[in-house]
């Protein structure tokens, strides 16, 4: 399946029953996209008796992750086909992620809330600081770096050493998501990320989306509750719910894809 272009297998383990011992090779194997059957990451569906599911997300190198964005919309999507529900709560290591169906296609999502911020956060590259916001969601946190930056008339070779500097640079201590973005309108922006674990840009980063649009809210770059991403993988709407005018909820809405089914 894919959310936005961001691809994943998924696995039902509530039959398959795989030890999660062996969830890292299998990770590794399938998610090659020269021998296997190639993804950004992957995702076994597991039971839990404290909600309806359980994410267990790994990246396409093997590594566990936080949570997944568009990873949990997938999912969501997944679990309505095998277990017919419109409305999940899902575990993540992130915390519980609630989801809901809107329509055959397109799913939304309740992100976890913000447990580190940083909006200030200055990074010196060749000589020039670079200014962003530095953003974990949920506890333990996705780590996101999101950075105005002008990425679309950028060499590519050039834009690769950057990301990459910046995703393993010493301030972030578990490495970081860069999300690039360039604002083209009150509440629109284009967006580019660079994923930990994928170790390559993606077409889109849902909790990255959303670290976004927290980061421009913050710094009063937008003024409404809505944010309209476009990803090279399609669009993105963040929505904002406010109490006290402080960020209470952080809502991610787009649409899923299945690509294929099959048996490996």
């Amino acid at each position: 399946m894919h959310g936005c272009g961001n691809d994943f297998v998924l696995i039902d383990n509530i039959s398959e029953k795989i030890k999660e011992v062996d969830f890292p090779a299998i990770a590794k194997n399938l998610c090659d996209r020269k021998k296997g059957i190639g993804a950004d990451g992957i995702i076994f569906m597991d039971i839990d008796s404290t909600c309806d599911i359980k994410m267990n997300f790994y990246n396409s190198d093997g590594s566990r992750g936080e949570m997944c964005g568009n990873g949990v919309r997938c999912l969501a999507r997944f679990a309505y086909h095998v277990l017919n529900l419109p409305k999940l709560n899902i575990l993540t290591d992130a915390g519980i992620v609630k989801t809901e169906r809107i329509d055959e296609t397109k799913y939304k999502i309740l992100l976890n809330n913000p447990s580190i911020e940083d909006y200030n956060c200055s990074i010196n590259y060749k000589g020039v600081n670079y200014t962003g916001s530095y953003i974990e969601l949920g506890e333990p946190g996705i780590p996101h770096f999101c950075l105005e930056f002008d990425f679309e008339n950028t060499n590519i070779d050039e834009l690769y050493k950057f990301a990459e500097f910046l995703r393993h640079n010493s301030k972030f201590p578990k490495g970081a998501n860069i999300n690039f973005f360039k604002l083209t309108g009150q509440n629109n922006v284009d967006e580019l990320t660079y994923e930990r674990g994928v170790e390559d840009f993606t077409l889109s980063c849902g909790t990255g989306t959303g670290c976004v649009a927290v980061s421009l809210f913050k710094n009063k770059l937008i003024n409404s509750n809505t944010l309209n991403a476009k990803t090279p993988g399609g669009d993105l709407t963040i929505e904002l719910e406010f109490k006290s005018n402080n960020i209470k909820n952080i809502y991610l809405i787009g649409e899923t894809e299945i690509v294929f089914h099959g048996n490996y």
